[in-house]
């Protein structure tokens, strides 16, 4: 065994015999010809792998998949039915995290005999059972039988005194399921400080405790060997399958039937004619699976068969337990439907997807002045992730910075301050599309902002108010203008591209650089104008305009 190896485990296999009645063994041991009664079941078949000093394997796998039965072995407390396990040093198992305690002796005697048993010298036992007692604080207790402990001062004794015999090698049997969040985290703090000078061997049904821990990981399947490698990809691995096996079970199960907890479905076919619906990609191809973090969206058609009074179109979304995940409406955001020019309402709902892998349920309702025209399903949307982590519903937009992101903002709604950025040769009579050139630059100021309102001073023919308003789709955007000419196609601009949310301000009366020299106060608690520099590899920065009485509410 190389010198740099502690644990080499060979060809190892572990099977039991299984008899359909208790005299089938009789009847074998008996029988002249040999004749066999049992049916061999292995419970570990040919497993192989080897573990160097300093590091740690995990080892997982669905229970009764031969976890347990391994570890065993390579402590020695099983002997395998073939194969070979080889150890260099010192191994401290913990399986079972009491099995250490003789309960008709006290918490000290306790810990003053498997001390002994592990080979520490009389003058070496005063500072370890202080050393013990202090993890396992157990107080006055240390001098009372342990049959009269509760179940967590065990576990805390049981595991300070297997952790204090300083193994070369420790094996861990699911020791960080037990107990309460504090002994975990008490466990957790004791593995760490002893990883350095210990090679480790964990099962663990936790996928965090594992990537925590392990350098690298073996995946047990019906006693065999489904994956050995490194340990993101053995978790990814691992995870993938059970999904797999969620889905084939899903397949397989009747279910009764049920009220939907997604409510009553109705159609009112005398008014509403000619409904399409589906989910989307940012092709407007329509798709039953998306990724987390793709551009998704709703697509809608109908026909009326009458003049409506106040049309409003409403999207709840479920995920497939029933979880009411959020509820979105044309009402709520201000947006009126109108007609196409074929007498049709086409709505397109579009978003950034932040829900977590799983399968979510639409329903798509229309709804006038209160009256229910339509409530029906939207076909099944599955989202699916390559992260082998995710927690929650959803995946909010995030950004991690550090010391050197040179903004800091000191109040509660952002606010970006755009001057004079529309320079890209840009004009109302060029067929170039502002968005191609343009969305790189807002992109990259999404990555550092997500304003609440977005100011374009200089707003021109607002070109870069349309994009704006694409970018940040929550923001109020609220455009300066000088010119009176340009005013004009700032309106026309704006209505074409169905932009609702913005203000226009006119400042003929400042003069020809009016642009340059205004500064902008909002009335508002907390929007208080402050200069900011944008980060992007782009030149353009901002300065401080001088100031002009104005205001805007």
């Amino acid at each position: 065994m190389n010198k740099s190896t502690v644990v080499k485990v060979q060809n190892i296999s572990k099977t039991y015999k299984l008899y359909d009645n208790p005299i089938d063994r009789v009847k074998e041991s008996l029988n002249p010809f040999k004749k066999k009664y049992h049916k061999e079941f292995y419970a570990l078949n040919d497993i192989s792998f080897e573990l160097k000093r300093g590091e740690a394997l995990g080892i997982i796998g669905r229970n009764g998949n031969g976890k347990s039965t391994l570890l065993k072995i390579i402590s020695g407390v099983l002997t395998p039915t073939s194969g070979h396990v080889n150890t260099r040093g010192k191994i401290s198992a913990i399986l079972e995290l009491t099995s250490n305690l003789k309960p008709e002796l006290t918490g000290l005697e306790n810990i003053e005999l498997n001390l002994k048993i592990s080979g520490f010298k009389q003058g070496e036992l005063k500072e370890k059972i202080k050393e013990i007692e202090h993890f396992a604080e157990i107080g006055e207790f240390i001098k009372q039988p342990v049959k009269t402990y509760s179940s967590g001062m065990k576990s805390r004794l049981g595991f300070g005194i297997a952790t204090s015999s300083e193994p070369d090698i420790l094996i861990l049997d699911e020791v960080l399921a037990v107990g309460d969040f504090n002994f975990q985290q008490k466990c957790l703090a004791k593995i760490n400080a002893m990883r350095e000078n210990i090679s480790m061997i964990f099962v663990s049904h936790s996928m965090n405790s594992v990537r925590l821990f392990c350098d690298n990981v073996l995946v047990l399947e019906k006693g065999k060997k489904a994956f050995y490698g490194k340990a993101e990809d053995g978790i990814k691995y691992y995870l993938e399958e059970e999904d797999k096996k969620k889905q084939e079970l899903k397949k397989k199960e009747i279910t009764k039937p049920i009220k939907p907890f997604y409510g009553d479905l109705f159609h009112n076919e005398e008014k509403t004619i000619n409904i399409e619906h589906y989910w989307i990609n940012s092709d407007k191809e329509k798709i039953t699976q998306a990724r987390t973090n793709d551009a998704i969206g709703i697509y809608i058609k109908f026909t009326l068969n009458y003049l409506p009074i106040d049309l409003v179109v409403g999207l709840p979304i479920w995920d497939i337990n029933g979880n009411y995940i959020t509820g979105i409406s044309s009402e709520m955001d201000n947006f009126k439907l109108k007609k196409n020019d074929n007498d049709d309402y086409e709505i397109y709902f579009m978003f950034d997807n932040i829900l977590n892998p799983n399968e979510y349920i639409n329903v798509i309702s229309i709804i006038d002045k209160g009256e229910t025209l339509y409530r029906n399903k939207n076909d099944i949307l599955e989202v699916i992730t390559t992260d082998s982590r995710y927690f929650g519903f959803v995946k909010i937009p995030h950004n991690w910075k550090d010391s050197s992101f040179k903004k800091i903002v000191n109040f509660k709604n952002y606010l970006l301050f755009v001057d004079d950025m529309d320079k890209s040769g840009l004009s109302y009579d060029s067929k170039n599309s502002y968005e191609e050139i343009n969305n790189k630059i807002y992109k990259e100021i999404y990555t550092h902002y997500n304003p609440d309102i977005v100011i374009d001073i200089g707003a021109n023919y607002g070109f870069m108010s349309i994009v704006f308003s694409k970018v940040f789709k929550n923001a109020k955007i609220i455009m300066i203008e000088a010119s009176e000419k340009l005013i004009k196609y700032l309106n026309y601009n704006m209505e074409k591209n169905a932009i609702t949310n913005y203000k226009l301000g006119y400042l003929g009366t400042f003069g020809k650089n009016a642009t340059k020299n205004f500064k902008l106060t909002l009335k508002s608690d907390t929007l208080l104008y402050e200069p900011l520099e944008l980060i992007f590899p782009y030149k353009d920065t901002l300065s401080t305009p001088k100031t002009i009485s104005s205001s805007i509410s």
